[in-house]
């Protein structure tokens, strides 16, 4: 559910009108007006530009203009208009969209655009700061602008807005888990835009299926997260196999992601790996290989991570290579060994001490609050998943499936998901925090003592329940398996 009181109440569900509902009255002179009475006249109409109507159409000049051109002394103030006017001025019909014209904007790289009527002729002025005041970091209409965007060039202007969607939900006390689901919804629109730029080479007779992994699968991805990528296409039945075609489409894919300014998966999980871009055989193939050897480490990280995947495309092709892992997951001889894999990632909380720190190299005296809070937690979610056979949803989700399926008590869950909850929302403020500053960080360690005492209490008291869980489910968590 969207809420309500984003920004100003009903904001969401205004961002698909038209622009011509911000479009200002129009100051409109002849060609041979003076700059000195053409600044007059905006000054008493309260606007910041004017039109000027030539026989060839209409031209713009607007306040920098007037300051631009008047110091360098380019013009005089004597001086026709016509001289400082820009022709002709960038239009749009006024049924145009605000994304569209928004983007417009971007692309054109202006600040004013004129809105025309029926007849062709000028009904009004938006501004760009008319729409930026109210509307245009509404994560719908951020994501209406990277829909409405033809190249990658203009989705990288929409997708500049990111950033700044996320420091204005938080500043307007949106949830932080519903922080991360608009986040997701519009990351996933940035993808979804790529992969219409490429589907013709991406196509491969209409068979490939290109998923999201990790926490953007969860839907719970924080301003500052890498975008994990897979794909899977049909076995070609004659020819030659597309793998390497298809895992460089994929790379050029990425690499547009960057452009538009979002970070591939620093660790290699990434569509144009060969580790994660496969045949329909081959996924399903590599699963159950991966399930009969449990006690390789990469063999346990592999399947944990398919096992946060969701399709983008195709989804039903996609869904054979979850399908694929759950069919065959449910074996005591890899859920033990998963289980235990799960529990490793260990919270830095002592028996004596508040914190376990890390007592060297640049993070000495700190703690990691994504691998030793978020990760633990989203690891016991994504062993629920493989348990029950459902790997929809976020982490909560997850957890409360495996507490209707008796895989943890109700305290455990209550436990969990308050702890993720401090912990998601702590991490999510420090990155709002240095986007704010101009100096987006991924470092996600933090010195407990520059922590106020409250906000240091609950994280204490997170990493002990995770711990207290971990060490529940490593006595008794076999018993739990049915």
């Amino acid at each position: 559910m969207v809420p309500s009181g984003l920004t100003r109440p009903g904001l969401l569900d205004d961002s698909r009108g038209a622009v011509a509902r911000f479009a200002r009255s129009v100051v409109q002179v002849r060609p041979d007006a003076t700059i000195a009475d053409t600044a007059r006249y905006i000054t008493e109409a309260g606007q910041s530009c004017a039109l000027v109507a030539a026989r060839h159409g209409f031209g713009i000049v607007t306040d920098s203009d007037f300051r631009r051109g008047l110091a360098t002394g380019h013009v005089a103030a004597s001086d026709h208009i016509v001289r400082l006017a820009t022709f002709p001025a960038i239009s749009v019909p006024e049924g145009t969209g605000v994304a569209t014209a928004f983007l417009t904007m971007l692309h054109r790289d202006v600040h004013h655009l004129v809105v025309t009527g029926a007849d062709g002729s000028p009904s009004g002025v938006v501004r760009l700061t008319d729409m930026t005041a109210g509307e245009v970091r509404d994560p719908l209409l951020v994501r209406d602008a990277i829909r409405a965007s033809a190249t990658v060039a203009e989705l990288a202007d929409a997708t500049r807005m990111i950033g700044g969607t996320a420091v204005e939900l938080f500043d307007t006390g949106v949830p932080a888990r519903q922080i991360g689901g608009l986040l997701a919804a519009v990351t996933e629109s940035v993808l979804q835009r790529l992969l219409t730029f490429h589907a013709s080479e991406l196509d491969h007779r209409g068979q490939t299926s290109f998923l999201v992994l990790g926490s953007l699968a969860r839907r719970e991805p924080l301003p500052l997260s890498d975008v994990d990528t897979a794909l899977v296409w049909a076995d070609p039945t004659e020819g030659r196999a597309p793998g390497e075609l298809l895992r460089g489409v994929a790379e050029q894919i990425i690499v547009d992601l960057e452009t538009c300014g979002l970070r591939r998966c620093v660790d290699g999980a990434n569509a144009s790996n060969p580790l994660f871009s496969r045949s329909v055989s081959d996924w399903t193939a590599a699963a159950p290989r991966w399930i009969s050897q449990p006690s390789g480490g990469r063999s346990l990280l592999l399947t944990s991570m398919i096992a946060d995947s969701r399709p983008l495309t195709n989804l039903g092709l996609g869904r054979r290579v979850l399908d694929a892992l759950l069919e065959v997951a449910r074996s005591r001889e890899f859920l033990d060994p998963l289980l235990r894999f799960t529990v490793s990632s260990k919270p830095p909380t002592g028996l004596v001490k508040d914190f376990v720190l890390e007592h060297s190299g640049v993070h000495r005296g700190q703690v990691d609050l994504k691998r030793g809070g978020l990760l633990p937690i989203s690891s016991l979610g994504r062993w629920a998943a493989v348990l029950t056979g459902d790997g929809r949803g976020s982490t909560v989700d997850r957890l409360r499936r495996g507490q209707e399926a008796g895989i943890f008590t109700a305290d455990e869950v209550e436990a969990l998901v308050g702890s993720f909850d401090e912990i998601y929302a702590l991490l999510l403020r420090r990155e709002v925090e240095s986007i704010r500053a101009g100096r987006p960080d991924l470092d996600h360690h933090v010195d407990p003592k520059t922590l106020d005492p409250l906000t240091r209490r609950y994280v204490r008291d997170a990493f002990r329940s995770i711990s207290e869980v971990q060490a529940r489910l490593l006595s008794d968590g076999p018993g739990r398996i049915r």
